[in-house]
């Protein structure tokens, strides 16, 4: 049995259900997607590659930003 390809989409689903740890309720309500829309995502059902990507960078520099005063950088 030949394995599907995962699209772009399926990994940006993938990304984003692995950073849904990271993500706390603040970030949620600074994100400009709404509520629902981000639950979507974050649960791996996303639907268009482009909102996920833009859903990736906001939540990644949030967490990014995070670590950086957790460490002292």
């Amino acid at each position: 049995m030949m394995n599907k390809q995962k699209t772009d989409l399926d990994v940006a689903n993938e990304t984003l259900v692995g950073l849904k740890a990271n993500i706390t309720a603040s970030d949620r309500k600074e994100c400009p997607r709404s509520e629902a829309m981000i639950i979507q995502y974050l649960k791996g059902e996303g639907k268009d590659l482009d909102t996920a990507m833009e859903l990736i960078g906001f939540f990644r520099k949030k967490i990014e930003d995070r670590r950086r005063l957790l460490t002292g950088a």
